[in-house]
């Protein structure tokens, strides 16, 4: 599935090329600040930790809550089905770290893990039986902000928005769950973790200066 279909709950616009737009607005801006956009998938299993911690310093612009299936998000059962996360329910936050530069974070529900609650933002409900079409809903951290991708498109300053710190608590699963973090970094940034090692509270993903 397309990135901006995880985004924001629906395809975005295409460019001339067909790709998304709105992703192309996000990688080109990326590179013109001579960065990279890459991904960390947090698979969280019944027994482990379900609290989730901000990884980073930074600032959350908009909020978008997209109502969805909660099939397992087990690593075995993802691999055979490939639309899991685009059709789960989530809580999206799009922001910035750094330099302004891209950081976005999905809370992704699970089977039998409809509720997300996070301690910065109570007006989040998931898991209702009847949800509302469009089956989203926004709420903007920033002024005057009216899209998820305001702030990357130029068309508002994105002042406020509420920050976080690094390692500061900022809500929880009510089971095991799916966290997913797209960010930008400096081209020569390293990953410090491969696929299926284990994470603890503190520890570096990213090495970049």
């Amino acid at each position: 599935y397309r990135v901006d279909e995880f985004l924001f709950g629906y395809q975005a616009a295409p460019a001339e090329d067909g790709k998304s737009a709105a992703m192309e607005s996000i990688l080109k801006q990326a590179a013109e600040r001579g960065n990279k956009v890459q991904f960390v998938v947090v698979y969280l299993a019944p027994g482990d930790y379900h609290r989730f911690h901000s990884p980073a310093i930074h600032r959350g612009h908009f909020r978008r809550h997209i109502a969805g299936y909660l099939s397992p998000v087990k690593p075995s059962y993802v691999n055979k089905h490939r639309d899991v996360f685009k059709n789960n329910e989530r809580v999206n936050i799009f922001g910035e770290w750094r330099d302004s530069d891209f950081f976005f974070t999905s809370f992704v529900g699970a089977l039998n893990v409809g509720s997300v609650v996070l301690d910065f933002d109570d007006e989040v409900v998931t898991n209702r039986s009847l949800p509302r079409a469009p089956y989203y809903e926004d709420k903007a951290y920033a002024a005057d902000l009216q899209s998820p991708l305001g702030c990357y498109e130029g068309n508002s300053s994105c002042s406020g928005g509420v920050s976080f710190a690094k390692g500061e608590m900022t809500g929880r699963f009510e089971m095991g769950s799916t966290i997913v973090l797209i960010y930008e970094v400096p081209r020569d940034a390293t990953t410090c973790v491969g696929e299926g090692d284990k994470v603890t509270l503190g520890q570096h993903l990213v090495s970049a200066q």
